[in-house]
């Protein structure tokens, strides 16, 4: 790619977030290749992750006041506009929707990029993007399913679609996960020393379907006596509510909440096997965190992410169970409320229980996925996200 090209990420801000870790990645790998990248926010106030390039803040914060987010959104265009002129962007890549409506609105001479984060936010905003896809030079989806879905529901043209899954620093991830564990963290250790342990990591939110898990590890612990369960995460509005559930289980000392952890990996890596319970996921970061570990990974079959993660493209039309490829894939959960009857169990929460005791059971099956869990992570690496990027750019 050229590296006279001046590159625009625009984000509403850089706290904590999925959306906002890959401008963070994306816009240190610009840098790197001596590529000029500005970094747009609508407020700098609290920044989490650290950027390459020029932050530029629009100086614009959220507001709930609905006069206010009207006039926000137009000084959002207005600004964005006149800064595109001002450092000669040739090309804004936006993320999220509030940051879409404005790359498409603003007024520059360069070509926009608009992308979609996931399954909520194509429920919500689908339309509205079909129709933002004709005038602008590039879609970014992170999944086949979700290209499909943009094409079979809206009639997009797919040449606009480019899908581009979330990058991972593989070979930084195995380098954390062999930092020692702090001696304040013993019980962890013990935990994990004195049970098979499975190990899901996420906030404690309904989307994640922790209560699902919660029933499959109940059942697959009256086959398996050792069977540990840890969280690795916090906050999330379940978060009080799965943890009631547990104690009403009786099985407290069978499950282990480690908190937010800066470095998860080094967690990760003392447990057995990964469990994804999601009803929905815009990209399963975790999974592939895990796989990069080398952890086994049983996945729902939830929009969107993990059939394309744990199998090849030709074997994604066979029925689930599927034990093949790179992980196990079940039934997806079907929506709902949350129930937290330990009693009320569902067919799906019985599947999950199987594979759990499978794969608890059959060390010599666990080997065989954890090497191939390392091996279909490297897929993600930056350098093929980066490659990949670059090829769309060379376009514009």
């Amino acid at each position: 790619m050229n590296s006279n090209k001046k590159i625009g990420l625009l984000i509403p801000h850089l706290e904590s977030g999925g959306a906002e870790r890959v401008v963070s990645i994306t816009s240190k790998l610009f840098e790197e290749s001596g590529i000029d990248v500005f970094v747009f926010v609508y407020d700098d106030s609290n920044i989490s992750y650290d950027y390459g390039g020029t932050l530029v803040n629009l100086n614009s914060s959220a507001s709930n006041n609905k006069i206010l987010k009207v006039l926000n959104r137009f000084s959002r265009i207005i600004k964005l506009s006149y800064y595109l002129r001002k450092y000669n962007i040739e090309t804004t890549i936006s993320f999220l929707y509030a940051a879409n409506t404005v790359n498409y609105f603003a007024n520059h001479k360069g070509k926009s990029i608009l992308t979609c984060r996931g399954q909520r936010d194509y429920e919500k905003n689908g339309h509205k993007y079909s129709k933002m896809i004709k005038n602008s030079f590039r879609f970014i989806v992170q999944t086949d399913r979700m290209k499909l879905d943009f094409i079979n529901d809206y009639n997009v043209d797919s040449s606009k679609l480019i899908v581009l899954p979330n990058p991972f620093n593989v070979d930084y991830i195995q380098k954390l996960s062999h930092e020692k564990l702090k001696q304040s963290e013993l019980d962890f250790i013990n935990f994990t020393e004195t049970h098979t342990t499975a190990v899901t990591m996420g906030a404690f939110k309904q989307d994640k379907g922790y209560w699902h898990l919660i029933k499959a590890f109940i059942l697959a612990k009256k086959e398996i006596p050792d069977l540990g369960l840890v969280f690795i995460g916090h906050r999330g509005e379940l978060e009080k509510d799965i943890k009631e559930m547990i104690k009403k289980s009786g099985l407290q000392e069978d499950v282990f909440f480690v908190g937010f952890q800066k470095n998860p990996y080094n967690f990760l890596m003392r447990c057995d096997f990964y469990v994804c319970s999601s009803l929905n996921e815009g990209f399963p970061n975790a999974i592939v965190e895990a796989m990069a570990v080398g952890l086994p990974v049983i996945s729902t079959d939830c929009k969107n992410g993990p059939k394309e993660i744990l199998m090849q493209s030709e074997e994604r039309n066979n029925n689930l169970p599927f034990f093949k490829s790179y992980g196990i894939l079940i039934e997806p959960f079907k929506s709902g409320p949350p129930n937290y009857h330990v009693n009320q169990i569902n067919r799906e929460e019985e599947k999950l229980a199987e594979k759990i005791i499978e794969l608890s059971i059959n060390k010599e099956l666990r080997a065989t996925y954890s090497s191939l869990s390392y091996e279909r992570s490297l897929v993600y690496d930056y350098d093929t996200f980066f490659k990949k990027l670059s090829k769309t750019l060379e376009k514009c």
